[in-house]
């Protein structure tokens, strides 16, 4: 949808268009309507049916959001995505027995560079959709978290799920749990969390504010075990070719998470 501006350098007018299938393009409409005075729609939550029916539908398009970056990013770089699901495929799984998993992730995806298969869970911002988290949130996410680790540990590998895709658990990298939320401040309540729960080097933090100043695979992950931010880019890549250095991951280990393993160059 076509939609007008105030260029901040050049003071001009300018045409944009807004997507109405993302989060972002509704709040540009309602940013216009907010500066121009326009008409505002009719309320959109009214009762509590209303209220979460609203709530769903921008957890979905945060969902989609997410995606678009995220496949846009690996375009760019020439790396592949692919094996996309969203928190609806999850479900219909669940429902019909074809997944052991306890979480219905919002999304996963496979992101191919170089040598590399790197699969990737996502979680979108809990607390916009479940009614227990809003009164909850840190111990609803716990929970969440050692549901991922009971799952990623003890039935990932086994999981036929997987291979009914055309996925070998084993002939990927480990699995990242990848968190999206709005702002900063969730963004720390989350680690504390996801820290209290035993998560790990596996658990990657960033909100909707460092994605867009930097970029979605800029440095901005931040993870319990240290202060250093996480890249994507250099997750995907993995570490410089070195012949004498220590795989990066050895699934014999039995180690999925990560959680055990110190902090280190090779966890992402």
């Amino acid at each position: 949808m076509p939609i007008q501006h105030d260029h901040p350098v050049a003071g001009h007018n300018f045409q944009e268009q807004a997507n109405l299938l993302t989060l972002k393009g509704q709040r540009q409409l309602e940013a216009l309507d907010q500066k121009f005075g326009l008409p505002s729609p009719p309320p959109r939550r009214r009762g509590l049916t209303r209220r979460l029916y609203n709530l769903k539908l921008d957890h979905k398009l945060a969902i989609r959001d997410a995606a678009i970056a995220l496949e846009v990013a690996c375009r760019a770089h020439g790396w592949t995505f692919s094996h996309w699901l969203d928190d609806a495929d999850f479900r219909a799984a669940q429902q019909r027995g074809q997944i052991k998993m306890a979480n219905q992730p919002d999304g996963f995806f496979v992101a191919a560079a170089a040598h590399r298969r790197c699969p990737l869970l996502l979680e979108l911002d809990r607390t916009r959709e479940q009614p227990e988290s809003w009164r909850a949130p840190e111990t609803a996410w716990r929970h969440r978290v050692e549901a991922y680790g009971e799952y990623l540990r003890n039935r990932c590998l086994t999981d036929r799920f997987w291979r009914r895709l055309g996925l070998e658990p084993l002939a990927m990298e480990r699995p990242l749990v990848l968190t999206i939320t709005e702002d900063d401040a969730h963004v720390a309540k989350l680690l504390e969390a996801t820290r209290a729960a035993g998560g790990r080097g596996a658990y990657w933090h960033a909100s909707w504010r460092e994605i867009t100043a930097s970029g979605i695979l800029a440095p901005i992950w931040r993870v319990t075990i240290s202060e250093r931010r996480r890249s994507l880019r250099e997750h995907f890549l993995g570490p410089e070719t070195n012949p004498t250095a220590a795989p990066a991951f050895d699934h014999g280990l039995g180690q999925l998470l990560g959680d055990e393993l110190p902090d280190g160059p090779t966890l992402g």
